[in-house]
């Protein structure tokens, strides 16, 4: 009974991170503090390094931005630094509440499935106003977008480990290709380049691993230089009116950096600077609240430090993918492990991030940090980090068989 509270729990999350609804999210910490309280092995998760290292990280983000608040009596800055701990609400249910769940990957995918179709049964039915922007039940063409982008990669693994189960191959195949259909009607460019980079890594990474290809400079170049192209084109083709906007916006915040380079101007204050010193002539919208570039937007409102911080915790993320990746090179045959997968889903992040900062807003946090607590149970399961030569038996859900793995 347990352990089926907490399959329930952890759907009701994936539903809520792929609708954006709260109400889900609700519910399942409701169940998941009843969990808790019945659990013998509560707080198991904090024994867990990848879990734990992932709170210091994010601990030492939030403080980063929360003394910088303070300094510059700031106290916009302090209230988002507490909305924070609400974006990542999804991950923080499964570390303290949830502990470790059996089966969590299918019930993952079935949450993710029936949340993203939700998504693209309002897009078909949108469709039928020619010209609009399709914005799913997250209310924004460029939220819905940016979640498609970090989710596709996951649906792309998923359809690919249950290719030789002809019914759920056909359902992740479907729910596939609608994302991808749902993508290019949400007009996101920042999404298609990121989902361009993904799917361009993602076989990079194939190749490599099932071919046993070296890597090499010049492969490495050929693969930047594909991509910068596609990146290229694709701005290129589908320009708007308001692109010089963004120049503006990007010289604007290059400059505030310039002026405030250690500690920034103040979490959340771009949009008052900006229109009181920095305002170009030729700008046409003065009231942007954000530069449309992730970087840029940290390196103005919090300066180097705030940057440093911020990528410190996308760093040990990436840091623990690689280290399961090299320590688990054939899991149960696969070439592509859910690790990499997440780190592929990262590098497409930080590709939109070059034109939005879609990767800080609350619903992406929530998609993108429950994905992650995904990974971490993922490494829990495998018991990789910190145990190596350690023989385990460790159960395949996709075939129902066991295996026994030495790390």
């Amino acid at each position: 009974m347990l352990n089926n509270l907490k399959m329930i729990s952890l759907f009701l999350i994936a539903v809520a991170v792929s609708t954006g609804k709260g109400g889900f999210l609700g519910i399942a910490a409701g169940l998941a503090v009843i969990v808790c309280c019945l659990d013998k092995n509560r707080f198991s998760n904090i024994k867990d390094c990848s879990f734990l290292l992932t709170v210091k990280v994010f601990l030492f983000f939030t403080g980063t931005l929360l003394v910088l608040s303070v300094f510059q009596d700031n106290p916009d800055g302090i209230k988002d630094v507490g909305r924070y701990f609400e974006r990542t609400a999804s991950f923080f249910i499964i570390y303290i509440f949830l502990g470790k769940v059996r089966n969590f990957l299918p019930i993952t995918i079935i949450g993710l499935v029936i949340g993203f179709f939700a998504n693209d049964i309002l897009v078909i039915e949108s469709c039928r106003n020619y010209g609009t922007r399709a914005v799913g039940l997250f209310g924004s063409a460029n939220k819905f977008g940016g979640s498609i982008a970090f989710v596709l990669p996951f649906f792309i693994y998923f359809t690919w480990l249950y290719r030789n189960r002809t019914k759920y191959f056909c359902i992740l195949f479907a729910s596939t290709a609608l994302l991808f259909g749902c993508l290019v009607v949400s007009g996101s460019r920042g999404a298609w380049i990121a989902c361009v980079v993904e799917c361009l890594l993602l076989l990079s990474i194939f190749l490599h691993r099932s071919r046993n290809l070296r890597i090499t400079k010049k492969r490495v170049a050929y693969l930047f230089v594909t991509i910068a192209v596609v990146i290229f084109l694709l701005v290129g083709i589908f320009s708007r009116s308001y692109d010089g906007e963004r120049i503006l916006l990007w010289r604007a915040a290059w400059q505030m950096f310039l002026d405030h380079p250690i500690a920034g101007i103040g979490l959340l204050h771009f949009n008052e600077v900006y229109t009181a010193y920095y305002l170009s002539p030729l700008a046409k919208e003065p009231g942007l609240p954000h530069p449309h570039n992730l970087f840029l937007n940290f390196l103005s409102e919090t300066g180097i430090i705030g940057l440093s911080a911020y990528l410190s915790m996308i760093f040990v993320q990436m840091k623990l993918c690689i280290e399961f990746n090299n320590r688990n090179k054939d899991i149960n045959g696969q070439y592509i492990t859910l690790p990499i997968v997440y780190l592929v889903a990262v590098v497409g992040m930080l590709a939109h991030g070059m034109v939005d900062v879609i990767s800080i807003t609350r619903d992406y946090m929530l998609l993108s940090f429950f994905l992650w607590g995904i990974v971490c149970l993922h490494f829990n399961e495998y018991n990789t980090l910190g145990c190596q030569g350690k023989k385990i038996c460790k159960y395949n859900i996709f075939d129902g068989k066991q295996k026994e793995i030495r790390l």
